[in-house]
């Protein structure tokens, strides 16, 4: 047997390439700073705790003299926003922190062009694949992600971005875990269960600063990344795909009725 795999795709004419000035205008962002943009759902339970990536930008301040500004964007369903800009001055990182909430899907673009590293430090049980990667990419930004899941498959180390070492060492016994899956779209349990997902922290520091202090090295990562989404994430490479597949089991099951 075999297991065929069509990714998502996603419009690319919706991602080219716009003026960084005008967009960070847009947002009042500053012209020489280095930002980093993180766009997920606002929510602790849902794919990403937060806590972490702004634990790990607070250090990252600490190491640099480069000017650096993380964006975090996304749907806030809740008091994602507040719970965020709380742990942003627990971390003594408030200035250096923008979030911008409830956007429109047409104002994703210029958010993407503001930015100069994108960051998925994705560590949740349920994250399955990647639409904000793909659609980064196809802006042509850098990824800086967790080496987890659909991650692994979509950014590829070294020439894309830099996925980072993901471990998940669960501390309870094996049919406790196995128990929760009975209700898997269980925000909360999956939420409790994914704290105990590591990342290394001291190769995300290090591949940040390299992408941070090396412009040409980004440079040459987001031209990869671009051309990766080009090739593999658009709708009419998924669609083309689909009716290669389907052309090829049609083929086979008429060659089954003789």
């Amino acid at each position: 047997g075999r297991v065929d795999v069509i990714p998502h795709g996603i419009e690319l004419k919706q991602f080219p390439p716009r003026d960084k000035s005008a967009a960070r205008k847009q947002y009042a962002i500053p012209a020489d700073a280095t930002v980093l943009l993180s766009m997920a759902r606002l929510c602790s339970a849902s794919k990403m705790n937060y806590d972490h990536l702004l634990r790990f930008f607070s250090r990252l301040v600490r190491q640099t003299e480069t000017p650096l500004l993380l964006v975090i964007a996304g749907a806030d369903p809740g008091t994602g926003g507040q719970e965020l800009s709380r742990l942003a001055h627990e971390c003594q990182v408030a200035d250096q922190v923008k979030i911008l909430a409830n956007f429109n899907d047409d104002a994703k673009p210029d958010i993407l062009s503001c930015a100069d590293l994108f960051l998925s430090l994705s560590d949740n049980l349920q994250e399955s694949f990647g639409i904000s990667v793909i659609e980064a990419m196809a802006a042509g930004l850098p990824v800086l992600c967790t080496d987890w899941d659909g991650h692994k498959d979509i950014v590829e180390d070294g020439i894309t971005g830099y996925r980072i070492s993901t471990t998940w060492k669960p501390t309870r016994c094996r049919e406790d875990i196995l128990a929760h899956f009975a209700h898997p779209y269980d925000h909360t349990v999956l939420q409790r269960m994914s704290r105990e997902i590591r990342l290394d922290t001291q190769q995300l520091t290090t591949r940040a600063l390299e992408l941070i202090q090396g412009r040409e090295r980004r440079t040459e990562m987001g031209r990869n990344a671009r051309s990766k989404a080009q090739a593999s994430y658009s709708v009419k490479t998924e669609i083309a795909r689909f009716l290669a597949l389907w052309q090829e089991l049609g083929e086979i099951a008429r060659r089954d009725e003789t």
